[in-house]
């Protein structure tokens, strides 16, 4: 077995805050209000009302220019959306990090974190909150590389639409490449790059927003999944690929958590999985 072991770790019993309550059960509500019968609409805007913050703020906005109903909705959400509330999310992640670092400063975290907006809130926080990593005596700086979808902005309802081969290869090799090489322990990354990219020098793939679509997170597995990791002991002959931990985060509540469930049906986190069009379009559905 050439293949690295995944690790799948889900972490669901986060507790929300009292605003973080309040903004999952006013999206709930609005979604059953204004997207009726559209699931594809429906789960993006589920995903981003997951992880809140920056990336839904510009939803709410964009949805008040462009949509004639649910105003007052749209209104009390970015009331409960606003960067003053606190993140249990991201106050995980946060320690979450600093524990997987502790030991060994030079392992290296692949976060897929959707759009734009999450990478750039992401950098900052992490940056700001983790300077350096490893134990109290041997320190390291934290350096952060960031791949940001530069074909357009994601602040509208669609989903972002399917990029070429070519043009993601292009734009990855330029943004990736120290990450690859070994100079950066964190790389923070939008859904654009989940195809496009061998990344299997990471030891963590951490799904900060999980993808609504089993392609899209086998797709994101992949990147990490590959022929080519150390091994746990090189000098031992036949030496096991080292392990890959996989990790879902999810606050109490959060619709994420009832999509990890039907994936976990079909073992998408385990293992590579034969993702024939009947399956894919089953778990889409539910």
């Amino acid at each position: 077995d050439h293949l690295p072991r995944r690790h799948p770790k889900s972490f669901d019993k986060i507790e929300p805050t009292e605003p973080e309550l309040q903004r999952v059960s006013l999206a709930i509500r609005y979604a059953e209000d204004q997207f009726e019968g559209d699931a594809e609409r429906s789960s993006v805007f589920l995903r981003r009302a997951s992880v809140g913050s920056e990336s839904f703020q510009s939803q709410l906005r964009t949805l008040r220019q462009n949509e004639d109903g649910g105003i007052r909705q749209i209104e009390e959400l970015l009331k409960v959306t606003s960067r003053a509330n606190a993140d249990a999310r991201l106050d995980f992640l946060v320690d979450w990090l600093v524990h997987f670092w502790h030991d060994d400063p030079t392992r290296e975290v692949l976060i897929a974190a959707q759009d734009n907006a999450t990478v750039e809130e992401l950098e900052r926080e992490i940056q700001w909150r983790i300077p350096k990593i490893g134990p109290r005596n041997q320190r390291k700086p934290l350096f952060i590389a960031t791949a940001r979808d530069s074909f357009s902005a994601l602040s509208g309802i669609e989903d972002d639409s399917p990029k070429t081969s070519e043009a993601l290869r292009s734009m990855a090799s330029s943004q990736l490449r120290e990450f690859k090489m070994g100079g950066k322990q964190l790389l923070i990354a939008t859904d654009s790059f989940r195809q496009s990219y061998n990344l299997q020098s990471a030891d963590a793939l951490i799904f900060y927003s999980l993808p609504w679509r089993p392609e899209d997170v086998d797709q994101w597995i992949g990147r990490v999944d590959r022929l080519g990791r150390g091994f746990v002991a090189p000098e031992v002959r036949k030496s096991p690929p080292k392990p890959v931990e996989i990790v879902t985060i999810h606050r109490i509540g959060d619709p994420t958590k009832c999509v990890e469930q039907v994936f976990n049906e079909y073992r998408i986190l385990e293992s590579a999985v034969d993702m024939d069009r009947e399956i894919a379009d089953d778990i889409s559905t539910r």
